[in-house]
């Protein structure tokens, strides 16, 4: 579907519909979902499904990192939200080094260098 944002937006929300039907709410498709609008550059969409992945992946704190990773990303793009973004970037840092994975906090650490 690439370049055809309206039918990328509609097949992820017809997944994002199913999966609710199915009873299914993980932060991993809320990940997913706001990588994919990010991409189409629904980036107010996008952040409020990865807001809604963050409070619900309290309990699993990888996940959660992966959100705030994901919503740092498309904060930044965003130029009226870097500090945001930021914020976002070093939250996902402090939980990927809480769960002891500094290879995945060293990838946050270089991005935050390139959003700086």
């Amino acid at each position: 579907l690439s370049g055809c944002f309206d039918d990328s937006k509609r097949v992820l929300a017809d997944a994002m519909a199913g999966l609710s039907i199915l009873g299914i709410e993980e932060g991993l498709n809320y990940e997913f979902a706001g990588r994919i609008l990010r991409l189409v550059k629904d980036y107010s969409e996008s952040e409020s499904l990865l807001r809604k992945g963050i409070s619900i992946s309290t309990e699993f704190p990888m996940y959660q990192a992966a959100l705030f990773l994901e919503l740092a990303k498309t904060l930044a793009l965003q130029k009226h939200s870097v500090l945001a973004a930021v914020d976002c970037a070093n939250q996902a840092a402090s939980l990927y080094a809480q769960c002891e994975v500094p290879i995945r906090a060293a990838f946050v650490e270089s991005f935050l260098k390139s959003i700086s």
